[in-house]
């Protein structure tokens, strides 16, 4: 669900030629921040930015070979 509504707001905010392949790298990288997952544990519970992360990189991979191996 977490994953599922910043996909949802990533459509909704963002053109892929804004944030481009680097997106979902970004988001594994501001989820995997120690702080960031405190803020997150408190709002949706201990290990959700552990999911977010674990949801994101196969779509960052999915983005990158799509980009450089179509």
């Amino acid at each position: 669900m977490l994953v599922k509504e910043l996909v949802k707001q990533k459509k909704k905010n963002t053109t892929v030629d804004f944030l481009g392949q680097n997106y979902w790298q970004m988001i594994i990288d501001v989820y995997s921040n120690q702080y960031i997952k405190t803020i997150t544990a408190a709002k949706y519970g201990t290990g959700a930015s552990d999911f977010i992360v674990k949801g994101s990189t196969p779509l960052r991979h999915k983005l990158h070979t799509t980009i450089y191996y179509a």
